[in-house]
């Protein structure tokens, strides 16, 4: 049945581009239409969520552009030491013989250079983003430059993109995502499932004070990172787009998707206070090396740690009871987190009492006065 109605929205689709063509080309009509027939069936094949049953505004996607890269990033992980896989065979080792020929293509150049210089973690997916499924770069979004720099400039984004294009075309990699798209549906309507379930996004809206537009999750099947990565548009609207794997443990899962979606409405208010933040930065000292060890390397990005963590924490507690927001804590603590004990409590602070603090914007000022007070700011 699912299959059925999938070729049915596409005999739609192609017969209102057919209608559409005749009506406003009088040449070439034939070539036109042909060509947008083959453009939506290449774009439909890749819209895999089309059969899961979506509930609110978190949804769930597999970005081929993206699923393409960490295939090649694997494809270099002796070559750079880093991947995104935590697993070699099943799924992650068909892909790796699929693209077995293709490890002196452009693309797999440009990558290992671009990996060697900085180009890791969020800034892969997050860059990917920043470009169309025509792998056109977008000219409606703010660009993050320090994401861009770790790319090595837009130049070299732009043409990695390209490369990235003839890489997929080349080895023929849209055959293999069709031939696993019921394995990324059933990851996808598994994350969507519990979503729903355990009232995700009930629980971060109400902690927030606001809703989020849309949250797109980018699935990326097996991999054992997870980054909060978005896109600000210049209309002002923050497109959401945690990327990460739907973990097969429930709690592990919920976690880091509440983790990753906090990130898109902590990081900005840091943004925004960042001399305020920087301040006290002495406060970073204690916990450099640590955090650094974690891909924190400036007290800005261990601020923002310390509070999606506490904030993470009190949230699984209202989804999973109290024992597991003091075993989020408990974790943190053992990694590094050296502040998060005193920033909980002082979030505890802002949830008891809400109708002081409606949202969570108008309570971060506190939170840089209570950083101000451990580095002994009079």
């Amino acid at each position: 049945m699912k299959k059925k109605a999938r070729k049915l929205t596409l005999i739609s689709i192609v017969i209102i581009l057919l209608i559409f063509t005749a009506c406003s080309n009088n040449e070439n009509q034939v070539d036109v239409a042909e060509d947008k027939i083959k453009e939506v069936e290449d774009k439909i094949k890749f819209e895999y969520n089309d059969d899961v049953e979506v509930h609110g505004n978190i949804k769930f996607t597999v970005n081929p552009k993206i699923e393409s890269t960490y295939m090649a990033v694997k494809m270099l992980e002796k070559e750079t030491g880093f991947t995104n896989y935590r697993i070699s065979g099943g799924y992650i080792g068909a892909g790796q013989e699929w693209l077995k020929d293709y490890k002196t293509h452009e693309f797999i150049k440009l990558l290992e250079d671009m990996i060697k210089n900085n180009y890791q973690y969020d800034a892969i997916p997050t860059t990917l983003h920043y470009f169309d499924d025509n792998f056109e770069l977008r000219n409606d979004i703010e660009f993050d430059e320090f994401n861009v720099s770790r790319a090595g400039g837009m130049d070299k984004l732009q043409r990695l993109v390209s490369h990235l294009k003839d890489f997929m075309e080349d080895s023929d990699l849209k055959s293999f995502f069709n031939k696993y798209e019921d394995f990324y549906i059933e990851r996808m309507q598994k994350g969507q499932e519990r979503v729903h379930d355990k009232e995700v996004e009930k629980i971060i809206n109400g902690f927030y004070g606001h809703p989020i537009d849309e949250a797109l999750v980018t699935v990326t099947p097996l991999s054992m990172n997870a980054y909060g990565s978005s896109v600000l548009r210049k209309d002002g609207i923050l497109e959401v787009k945690p990327t990460m794997d739907v973990f097969d443990n429930e709690k592990l899962f919920v976690s880091i998707l509440i983790h990753e979606i906090s990130h898109t409405y902590v990081n900005p208010l840091t943004a925004e206070n960042i001399d305020k933040v920087n301040k006290t930065d002495a406060l970073f000292e204690p916990i450099r090396d640590i955090m650094a060890r974690q891909a924190y390397p400036i007290w800005e990005y261990a601020v923002n740690e310390h509070i999606v963590r506490a904030n993470t924490a009190l949230m699984m507690g209202q989804i999973y009871g109290e024992s597991e927001c003091e075993s989020e804590l408990s974790k943190n603590r053992n990694e590094g987190f050296m502040y998060i004990d005193d920033i909980a409590k002082s979030i505890v602070y802002y949830s008891q009492n809400r109708d002081k603090y409606p949202e969570f914007e108008g309570y971060y000022l506190e939170i840089i006065k209570l950083l101000e007070d451990l580095n002994g700011d009079s």
